[in-house]
């Protein structure tokens, strides 16, 4: 849970609290606190037995530094996508602009190219609408994937690059005229799954495969399988008959879906999006070190209010990029 505060409650020495926002542990206050989602606001940092004006002034009084060789997408106040500049941390938002921390990823690769030119990827059956509404980053970029009502496959494709573990693929999605859609991978009947873009359900998923669908603002979502690969295949994108529709069942529906910004991965789930021209792209590791204190532990507090303690240790100090969850709400430690 999010980590609470320790108005009244003495300290070691008898000195209460100065912080209401301040956790304490058996009335001993944090050696160290930050609580990234207050920056910019109230700014609840806390190190060298001092509140700290902001999250760099946090960092700097903690001999910190961070890095992240590349820019990467992250969610705005507004809701939308925007680019984080090289060497600056994310701090991310959910779908209705509340922060969620910040977000911490190790390097990624997209494997599919031309992320946000449905045109340039091999159509089936239906046709494909270029730039036709405002994608999920607010720039009309989004393209439609037109179902022609007759039998074929009403899908997208691209080839995949021959690789071997577990791979992810994601696309964003938006409901117009139609609203069931399936990802499928090629090489395996058991990759695939099925998703309601009006409810914002997953339906079938098969054997081996695990599916995501997370809410973005104005109707886009993004969906997502995950599953075990040994070689390259075909990324394909179905407008499908409903949420139990078979494996590859794509044919004779009519209507329109938005889509925009697919992503083809290695890793157990889809990190955040790394757009793709004429080749693949690369997302550079975030790195964030602090000098710590002695502790107890380090305590880490995520964007589902779940909790994850490292053992202590002093000195130098790089947070881990394989943490449980990558948005960290909140980070604790004591003496």
């Amino acid at each position: 849970m999010i980590i609470g505060p320790g108005l009244g409650i003495p300290r070691s020495g008898g000195l209460l609290n100065p912080y209401p926002w301040l956790p304490l542990a058996d009335g001993t206050l944090a050696s160290l606190f930050a609580d990234f989602t207050t920056e910019g606001t109230t700014n609840h940092y806390w190190a060298n037995a001092t509140q700290q004006a902001g999250e760099a002034a946090w960092q700097s009084a903690l001999s910190g530094t961070f890095s992240r060789s590349s820019t990467k997408m992250a969610t705005n106040a507004s809701g939308l996508l925007a680019s984080v500049a090289a060497n600056a941390l994310a701090f991310d938002h959910d779908s209705s602009g509340n922060p969620l921390g910040i977000l911490m990823e190790g390097s990624r690769t997209n494997f599919a190219v031309q992320s946000q030119s449905l045109n340039l990827w091999t159509a089936g059956s239906p046709t494909v609408g270029t730039d036709v509404a405002v994608a999920p980053d607010g720039t009309t970029t989004a393209d439609s994937l037109i179902g022609s009502g007759a039998s074929g496959a009403q899908s997208v494709q691209q080839s995949g690059t021959s690789v071997t573990g577990q791979l992810t693929y994601s696309i964003f999605a938006k409901a117009n005229t139609y609203n069931f859609v399936q990802i499928i991978h090629t090489a395996a009947a058991g990759a695939y799954a099925n998703f309601d873009l009006s409810a914002g359900t997953v339906g079938s998923v098969g054997s081996g495969t695990n599916a995501a669908i997370t809410p973005l603002s104005n109707g886009w979502y993004r969906i997502s399988i995950s599953f075990n690969v040994v070689s390259a295949a075909v990324f394909r994108v179905y407008l499908t008959t409903g949420l139990t529709a078979a494996y590859a069942a794509g044919s004779a529906v009519a209507g329109s879906v938005y889509f925009w910004g697919g992503q083809a991965e290695l890793g157990a789930f889809a990190s955040s999006y790394i757009p793709t021209t004429t080749t693949a792209a690369t997302r550079a590791a975030d790195a964030l070190t602090l000098t710590l204190p002695s502790n107890s532990g380090v305590i880490f507090t995520f964007d589902d209010a779940s909790t994850q303690t490292i053992p202590p240790g002093t000195g130098s100090y790089l947070i881990p990029t394989t943490l449980n969850r990558p948005h960290i709400a909140q980070m604790v430690a004591y003496p």
